[in-house]
């Protein structure tokens, strides 16, 4: 089975601002250029908006996702709950940085996913949805 990997920021996808990766150490690199030596990432859409704003368009199902919780819990409560309009039941999302007070609200509140817990350091955690 083939899929689509879309990836979205709001950071621009050709614009060397940093993005945390020790990839860039010696400055900052475009996404082309930081996934140049995995030439499978060239099948990755990167595009530069919100998770709001790409889902307000896409409509389609959403087997897999990845909310990166480096937002307000509001945001991710929103992702969260377009995500689900657009999967069925045993589909997954992932929350990024749950280890944040409101971010872990946010995605608790979800009644739409049976929710795992997974704390990997001290200061940094995810949660695991499953579509109900």
């Amino acid at each position: 089975m083939q899929g689509t990997v879309v990836s979205v920021d709001v950071i621009d996808p050709r614009s060397r601002e940093a993005r945390n990766t020790v990839a860039e150490l010696e400055g900052g690199k475009t996404l082309a250029e930081l996934h140049a030596p995995w030439p499978e990432a060239s099948a990755i859409k990167f595009l530069h908006c919100t998770g709001v704003q790409w889902l307000t368009q896409y409509t389609s199902r959403i087997e897999v996702a990845f909310v990166d919780g480096k937002h307000q819990g509001t945001v991710v409560w929103k992702e969260g709950a377009m995500l689900a309009d657009r999967q069925q039941p045993g589909d997954l999302v992932i929350f990024d940085d749950v280890h944040l007070p409101d971010v872990r609200a946010a995605v608790a509140s979800l009644s739409t996913y049976d929710v795992e817990w997974l704390s990997v350091l001290p200061n940094r955690a995810y949660a695991i949805g499953r579509r109900k």
